[in-house]
């Protein structure tokens, strides 16, 4: 077992114009075409956690040893993102013109840009030579936050709204006020794949003989 930390920064991006598929929202009964909805985003995210590594195996840094192993990790994560928009070539932010009428009767206030997540996962490692070990791995977030992409529950169109932030609540100008904007039931999830390369400080590789049971034997002291 290991512990470790991590700081990931990355960007997550979407737009509908490459989403061809019909979902159903089964608690709403509601299907939608994201190809109509025309909504996109891109947003830098940076991710601090803290995780737990267990290896399926003993990994030793000599030769004639087993040096390779499969991990799975857990733990906790707490990150930040903007998501952002692009109208008349120009980059919006999108969280603070409440595009879901957030503050202006629409859904209550404006989402956080903070979260915390569940990050959890497999990997691959394996030792080369006695101070470098490396490896791959996959892991997924689950987020308590449905507005990583700035969709998160239903249309608010108020025509007194400028025309940047009509646009971005809703881009195809066909739908209505308390319309489905996306799943309801849903939280957002992102994830993250890399290379991992690991450097050993020191090369001590000891194990540790551990006899239960064992009788404790005194040396007798010469006869008088």
């Amino acid at each position: 077992m290991a512990l470790k930390a991590d700081i990931l920064f990355g960007t997550l991006a979407a737009s509908d114009e490459k989403n061809h598929s019909l979902l159903t929202d089964v608690n709403d009964k509601y299907l939608w075409d994201y190809r109509e909805r025309q909504l996109s985003f891109t947003s830098p995210i940076t991710e601090i956690s803290a995780q737990l590594e267990i290896n399926f195996f003993n990994v030793y840094n000599v030769g004639h040893k087993n040096q390779i192993s499969p991990y799975l990790f857990g733990g906790a994560a707490f990150f930040s993102f903007d998501p952002k928009a692009v109208y008349n070539d120009t980059l919006f932010h999108l969280q603070p013109m409440g595009t879901e009428g957030q503050e202006r009767g629409g859904n209550g206030k404006k989402y956080s840009l903070t979260g915390f997540a569940i990050p959890f996962g497999i990997g691959f490692k394996a030792n080369i030579g006695r101070y470098v070990c490396v490896g791959a791995e996959w892991g997924l977030r689950f987020t308590f936050s449905k507005y990583l992409d700035d969709v998160g529950g239903v249309y608010f169109i108020d025509s007194t709204d400028s025309k940047t932030v009509q646009h971005f609540a809703d881009p195809s100008y066909t739908h209505k006020t308390d319309q489905q904007r996306c799943s309801t039931i849903k939280t957002d999830w992102y994830s993250f794949a890399g290379v991992v390369i690991t450097i050993r400080i020191g090369n001590e590789d000891r194990i540790c003989d551990v006899k239960t049971n064992v009788k404790l034997k005194h040396k007798r002291g010469p006869k008088r």
